[in-house]
């Protein structure tokens, strides 16, 4: 009887173990999906867009402005990568439907993004909540601070408007 009472913590332990590296896997393939989707990007070459993301690249306090790059595959613009590797990639139509003060207000929704490295804490949130699968409270938590996140990004980025009707 004490010899099974003993293999209980390490069922369990196995059993997490394996529901978490599933999870975790599951997490880098979709990741994996989106680059692979992402492939057929091109870069940006409009002379007014790289003007207005290099200058506000600079307000953010950014080294270097972010790579630009447009997608057709995207519905909504992405703050891509860290550090030195930073990208912005917006969808082909934005680029062609959105005026000057909108443009200005998508690049710096996303810039904001960069600033404040929401990439890095969306990654490390998504691997808590496949390690702590368990705790529904993380899922929670996530979702608030992705909101409190787009809210501060839309807020950065309206403060650097002089048009704050583009932003909305």
């Amino acid at each position: 009887a004490l010899a099974s009472a003993n293999t209980w913590p390490s069922t369990i332990g196995w059993l997490w173990a394996s529901i978490a590296s599933v999870l975790v896997l599951g997490y880098a393939l979709r990741l994996r999906a989106m680059h692979q989707r992402l492939q057929k990007r091109n870069q940006v070459d409009d002379p007014r867009v790289l003007e207005t993301l290099s200058r506000m690249s600079q307000k953010a306090g950014l080294r270097a402005a972010p790579e630009l790059t447009e997608s057709a595959e995207l519905g909504s613009p992405i703050a891509l990568g860290m550090g030195s590797h930073r990208e912005i990639c917006v969808p082909t139509r934005a680029l062609q439907e959105l005026d000057a003060g909108e443009l200005e207000a998508l690049l710096g929704h996303e810039l904001a993004h960069h600033m404040r490295r929401d990439a890095l804490r969306l990654n490390v949130m998504n691997a808590l909540q496949a390690v702590f699968f368990f705790q529904p409270l993380f899922r929670v938590a996530a979702r608030d601070i992705q909101f409190a996140a787009e809210e501060q990004c839309d807020a950065w980025a309206a403060n650097q408007l002089d048009d704050r009707f583009a932003m909305a």
